[in-house]
């Protein structure tokens, strides 16, 4: 009798959770409604932010938020990829297994720890040695994002290497590769579908973070013409407006954003399913 009730609970959860994801983008579009028959999608989505015109274009916060997803996986990645090296050489010692749980621990790390550090130590770094004048920008947003991301890139592609078979890296070994033949020849074509599962991760992460883009990247409204210009993301933008009026067309936009970033979610979960079907 339990064991019906308990089945009943969970079929009955699952049901609601996937019947409010179906029904939520519907209620985001619902509430969007207001300012799309103001501005066009087109318009929305390439125009500027202005609101004494009324136009409402958010072209410049997408781009913002894809560039700094792009620059801080690159740069997550690289550092990614050789310190799994470096974890897995050194797998069965001491320095290996510290690194390893030093990284579990960066996983567990508030956010606004990382972005109170680069507000502490990159900003003022970046506002003397480069062309920045503040300092806040897209560089120093994406380098802590790195930082953040650098974990959950990191703990895939270490578990990617612990899943190659044992005959494959014995057979190697007995053939006598040397280390960089070892890695660069037999392991990294085993993982290289997981380097990108492992980037698409930390680049979901990346562009669904909003309190490092907030406190880092200068929140200006103008299209960044360089890595050092400030600039809004999507997910910063949806925290600035929050507090507005709940009537104002300015708040309606943060529903469209909504649906923006679900897009985007459900595109990289479509990818990521993909790869998983492929296996």
């Amino acid at each position: 009798m339990k064991a019906k009730i308990i089945d009943f609970i969970i079929q009955n959860i699952g049901r609601i959770i996937l019947m409010a994801g179906l029904i939520f983008p519907f209620i985001l579009l619902y509430y969007s409604l207001p300012l799309l028959k103001i501005n066009s999608i087109s318009t929305i989505l390439f125009g500027e932010w202005n609101p004494d015109k009324m136009i409402f274009g958010i072209g410049n916060f997408i781009f913002t938020t894809l560039i700094i997803g792009i620059v801080s996986t690159i740069l997550s990645l690289i550092m990614g990829i050789s310190i799994s090296l470096f974890i897995d050489f050194y797998r069965k010692t001491l320095i290996g297994r510290f690194v390893h749980k030093i990284i579990e621990v960066m996983s567990g790390i508030p956010t606004v720890v990382y972005g109170f550090i680069g507000i502490m130590f990159l900003i003022p770094f970046f506002r003397i040695y480069t062309k920045s004048p503040t300092g806040y920008g897209i560089l120093s947003t994406s380098i802590v994002l790195s930082v953040l991301i650098l974990p959950t890139i990191i703990l895939y592609i270490n578990q990617s290497m612990l899943l190659i078979p044992n005959s494959i890296k014995l057979a190697a070994k007995s053939l006598g590769c040397k280390k960089s033949q070892y890695y660069f020849q037999v392991i990294f074509p085993h993982i290289l579908k997981g380097i990108f599962t492992a980037s698409i991760l930390g680049f979901s992460r990346a562009i669904s973070d909003t309190l490092i883009a907030l406190m880092l990247s200068g929140n200006s409204f103008k299209f960044p013409d360089s890595i050092f210009s400030t600039g809004r993301t999507l997910t910063s933008h949806i925290a600035l407006i929050m507090p507005g009026e709940f009537d104002s067309i300015q708040f309606k936009t943060v529903f469209f954003i909504a649906i923006i970033l679900l897009s985007f979610v459900f595109l990289l979960n479509l990818i990521l399913h993909k790869l998983g079907n492929n296996n």
